[in-house]
């Protein structure tokens, strides 16, 4: 039977009758599982120590300087000699003004500042209180105030920590083996996915691979952790059915989980293909390996684009984007959802063996469906536009455009051409058959043969 207790932490200084004081360090730590969403975080740390016999104040030390100190629940997992009398949280870490806090009303050994006193020896004054920041001292008859000199401080004061502690006031009824489990939320840990596509010059199948970017701020060291990535609501919930199934493989995750149901954020676990264990220090952010080698197949679709700027020029010459096609399947080595992201396309070639050839961002996508990413920089095709002013009446003006659509490959492609065109702008003439994407852009889907080029007219009416 597995206890759980849940208290709301305080900060008082809580003096206790007690046979010794106990530190529960992270050298004791079996295990530390970490479940990530958004910006917040769930933590499950469990320490393993030798219990004497007796009331004891036990210090779990090492936790997060972030933490939501009512999520906390501890466990004392099927030991019913162990009795949780009394639960506390200090976050009164030290500082240069939480030490002063502590010596108000003591007297202090000040070395004094070279320039400010004719004598260097060691001298003695009361710390009377701080203002502004400011300790303000007595020195015999005498007041000062600011910075006099090098303070020296005889000890650490009590209840003053290096980093955050929970202490417990536990009863054991024999000395024994204890397992402490600590389930609490932490804010300031939070991750993000970025994609690779790999291109090799000459070759119709390229490479996919994903990384998922892990930032700490949350005044911890986090050391051989599993850290579990939840998924976004939105593109997460096609992995609802399969949760059971991780679940089993992975209980702790499975607990953390349960906690985050209770906090209202019921994301499932991304799965992920690393199995080893991380390490992230304090304001570390680090990239760690998701899944690669994924095929991707490069389309005969290409595309290109001509925005407000672009449309309104007399002249002008872009190289399309092929359309790379991945399928979101087991069978091509995925078959989960993947989040949001930007997509890093890379070249490889004789002189390159990684070429950047650009980025974008990635709207995500679940899981049995086609993902298409534009390829950047392919300069087998080519589109230039020209704009020629046509007949105008009081009313109305025309401008007649012209498209050469130029497709140096050795195979036929699709290619799509959007363009701005602007509100109240009617299409007088076309060669092509055209699609209103909205109110101010106009597309179309040109075949396009191997080697060869062809052209696209249109004529555009507005008001004057």
């Amino acid at each position: 039977m597995m206890r759980k207790y849940s208290a709301v932490l305080v900060c008082a200084s809580v003096w206790w009758n007690m046979h010794a004081d106990i530190s529960v360090t992270p050298d004791s730590r079996s295990s530390l599982e970490i479940a990530i969403a958004g910006d917040q975080a769930t933590f499950y740390d469990v320490r393993k120590i030798e219990m004497p016999q007796g009331v004891h104040i036990v210090r779990f030390e090492n936790v997060a300087a972030t933490i939501n100190k009512h999520s906390v629940y501890l466990e004392l997992p099927n030991n019913p000699s162990l009795v949780l009398m009394e639960q506390n949280f200090e976050y009164d870490l030290v500082s240069s003004q939480k030490l002063l806090e502590k010596y108000i009303g003591k007297e202090l050994e000040i070395v004094p500042a070279e320039y400010d006193w004719p004598d260097s020896s060691v001298q003695s004054a009361e710390l009377l209180s701080i203002h502004g920041g400011q300790p303000v001292f007595r020195m015999g008859a005498k007041i000062t105030f600011g910075d006099i000199g090098q303070i020296l401080f005889p000890y650490m004061p009590e209840n003053l920590y290096t980093s955050p502690t929970m202490i417990w006031r536990i009863n054991s009824a024999k000395r024994q083996p204890a397992e402490f489990a600590v389930t609490y939320v932490a804010d300031s840990l939070s991750w993000d996915v970025e994609y690779h596509l790999q291109l090799e010059k000459g070759k119709e199948v390229a490479r996919f691979s994903g990384w998922l970017t892990v930032h700490n701020r949350t005044g911890l060291d986090i050391s051989n952790a599993r850290i579990g990535f939840c998924l976004p609501h939105e593109i997460g919930s096609d992995q609802q059915a399969s949760q059971s199934n991780a679940d089993k493989a992975h209980p702790q995750l499975a607990r953390l989980r349960k906690t985050f149901k209770r906090k209202n954020a019921r994301q499932p676990l991304l799965k992920i293909a690393d199995k080893s264990n991380v390490s992230l220090a304090n304001h570390q952010t680090k990239k760690l390996f998701w899944f690669a080698d994924v095929p991707a197949n490069l389309t005969s679709r290409y595309q290109v684009g001509f925005d407000r700027d672009e449309a309104a020029r007399s002249r002008i010459s872009k190289t399309a984007e092929c359309i790379a096609e991945i399928s979101n399947s087991r069978k091509a080595r995925l078959g989960f959802a993947l989040p949001a992201g930007m997509v890093a396309v890379y070249e490889k070639n004789r002189l390159h063996p990684n070429l950047f050839l650009g980025s974008g961002e990635f709207d995500g996508a679940q899981k049995d469906r086609k993902i298409h990413f534009p390829v950047p920089a392919n300069s087998q095709v080519i589109v230039q536009k020209r704009n020629f002013p046509a007949s105008q009446t009081n009313e109305l003006k025309e401008l007649k455009q012209k498209f050469l659509l130029s497709n140096a490959g050795k195979n036929d492609i699709i290619l799509s051409i959007e363009s701005y065109v602007g509100k109240n702008t009617t299409l007088a003439h076309s060669s092509h058959k055209y699609e209103a994407l909205d109110d101010s852009t106009i597309s179309w889907n040109v075949l396009v043969r191997s080697e060869s080029q062809n052209e696209l007219e249109c004529t555009l009416r507005r008001p004057k």
